[in-house]
């Protein structure tokens, strides 16, 4: 798709190096199926996921924490649930 596109959108086609892009998308398939479909890779994955959802509950109890109950009643979710664990997760 990436291929297709460099080319579809390219002023210059014949200076596009296909074999870079096509070596990527051989290795993005291997660690896809590595990842997917073996059980050490689906361990990695798998713990990966657990940080990335106690990072988020650290984040919505700072959040609770500051705003209070507003994040419950269903105000300004967008705010609450995206952008503030963008801010507390970085500072």
């Amino acid at each position: 798709m990436v291929l297709a596109l460099a080319f579809l959108f390219s002023a210059d086609k014949s200076g596009i190096k296909k074999r870079p892009i096509l070596q990527m998308l051989v290795i993005e398939l291997v660690l896809a199926w590595a990842l997917m479909k073996t059980t050490v890779g689906l361990t990695i994955v798998g713990g990966i996921n657990a940080f990335f959802v106690r990072l988020m509950d650290y984040a919505g109890q700072g959040t609770s924490f500051v705003f209070g109950d507003l994040a419950q009643k269903g105000h300004f979710v967008f705010y609450m649930n995206v952008l503030m664990p963008i801010i507390f997760i970085r500072y």
